[in-house]
């Protein structure tokens, strides 16, 4: 006769066998097998076999509880710092009292407890989730069979392109003050950085096919200034934030009917990318290559292929991501217009008009999937670019002076124009030492060796200096 603890196993390994399936990593016939013996049947020769069951059993026992808790189950608190669902608790509890000696028990123990194997030293931590965030994948079509990130995972990889596309903006504002210094024209005043973020906010409620407390909630991220901050535990803040009363929680549909979504659309130039267009333009002028818009282009397809396919955004990832489609082709449209002859000669309305033609005539669904696929080598070229337009507008900084010096030499006397000499050596090696500087600059960002507050700060005060 079946004991109690083997129907409770038998119930836990039923589960996981479910999620894996759904998730596209199913349980073989051989590990179902080992699950059900008995640890003592085990020897030295199965070691490496038993340590891979064991590994991925702990991992499918933690990930569909965690699936079940993101959609919406209600939990208990099976000790300090993990909620479970009240049906895990009862069969592991059942398994354990037992002391079935299978080895589905060993791993569903070390599921709640740790696993010293994979190299674990604290017990696992599974806190309550706010109910509702994504509907659970088992018995789901799979409309994007080749993802099998974890939940976190996943989280991690979406905040991360949010990230990323803030930066870009952070970049263009800084090349246009670069040359702005450098040709001695005045600066860009506009607070890009909140733009991009409102830009990404309104980009992912664009795609999102959810209208809810917790869609609006990452909309706070993405607006809170922390985001950058890898200490900041987004998933938890998240949570937080979507819970009435902690912060002030708004629908997608308030913020899109706000004034300043009004104008937005995922077919028309934003205001960033027209400054992407205008920093092209002037690069065109100084004889560097157009590379921005490009930029722009990539960050902002990796943004949008991240939110289509997030739980967090799309109930169902078919119906974001065909929107994210439409939006490649436009990116791709943009890359076409800032990469033909003249760009420098063309007004605003002209760049328009060839990014609406080029989008009607050569729309294409693998077009979101190419540009993406750009970043691949694009960066490596980047920072060569980036080194290219410094030395331009250093040299431009020397002509600057050297005709301001020239003006000056009828009125000056000769001691007034050697003072003017050792200015204006002065001043070349300045920008020559600023040169080195932000070359060493950047390799320390490469490198990880600062953040990304610390280097637009010391780049700002180098850049002052010129």
């Amino acid at each position: 006769m079946t004991s109690e603890g083997e129907n409770a196993a038998n119930w836990i390994i039923s589960k996981i066998t479910e999620y894996a399936k759904a998730i596209k990593e199913p349980f073989s016939d051989r590990e179902l097998h080992f699950l059900r013996l008995s640890i003592a049947d085990f020897d030295l020769k199965d070691r490496e076999e038993f340590l891979a069951v064991n590994s991925k059993t702990v991992r499918m026992v933690r990930d569909t509880i965690t699936d079940e808790k993101l959609a919406g189950a209600p939990c208990v608190e099976a000790r300090p710092g993990l909620y479970i669902p009240p049906e895990w608790k009862e069969n592991y509890l059942k398994v354990y009292d037992s002391e079935l000696p299978w080895l589905v028990s060993h791993c569903a123990q070390s599921a709640m407890l740790s696993e010293p194997t994979l190299g674990e030293s604290t017990w696992w931590q599974s806190p309550r989730v706010t109910s509702g965030f994504r509907p659970s994948v088992v018995g789901q079509v799979q409309t994007n069979p080749m993802r099998t990130e974890t939940a976190d995972q996943e989280f991690e990889t979406l905040t991360s392109s949010v990230v990323q596309f803030i930066v870009v903006g952070s970049l263009l504002k800084r090349f246009m003050s670069l040359i702005a210094t450098a040709t001695g024209l005045p600066k860009v005043d506009q607070d890009i950085e909140a733009w991009s973020r409102v830009e990404a906010v309104l980009i992912a409620l664009s795609l999102s096919d959810f209208d809810d407390d917790v869609t609006a909630s990452f909309a706070h991220l993405m607006i809170d200034k922390d985001i950058l901050s890898k200490d900041v535990n987004q998933r938890e803040s998240l949570f937080s934030k979507t819970i009435p009363g902690v912060n002030e929680v708004f629908s997608k549909e308030k913020v899109m009917s706000m004034e300043i979504a009004q104008n937005f659309s995922l077919q028309k130039p934003t205001t960033n990318l027209m400054l992407a267009f205008a920093l092209d333009q002037t690069c065109e002028t100084l004889g560097v290559a157009p590379m921005n818009v490009k930029l722009y282009a990539i960050k902002a397809s990796q943004f949008a292929g991240a939110v289509a396919t997030s739980s967090v955004f799309s109930s169902q990832t078919g119906e974001s991501m065909n929107s994210a489609l439409f939006y490649g082709s436009f990116l791709k449209a943009c890359i076409d217009v800032s990469e033909t002859p003249g760009l420098k000669a063309k007004s605003d309305e002209q760049i328009l008009s060839e990014v609406e033609y080029t989008l009607k005539s050569n729309s294409d669904v693998n077009d979101l999937t190419n540009v993406i696929n750009l970043n691949e080598g694009f960066f490596a070229r980047y920072r060569d670019w980036q080194e290219e337009i410094k030395e331009e507008c250093l040299q431009l900084v020397q002509d600057r002076f050297a005709n301001e010096a020239e003006n000056d030499d009828e009125d000056s006397d000769p001691e007034d124009s050697y003072l003017e000499e050792i200015n204006e050596d002065e001043g070349k090696s300045r920008s020559k030492s600023a040169s080195a500087r932000l070359r060493e600059l950047n390799e320390l960002l490469g490198e990880g060796e600062i953040s990304i507050e610390e280097y637009n700060a010391k780049r700002n005060q180098i850049i002052d200096e010129i």
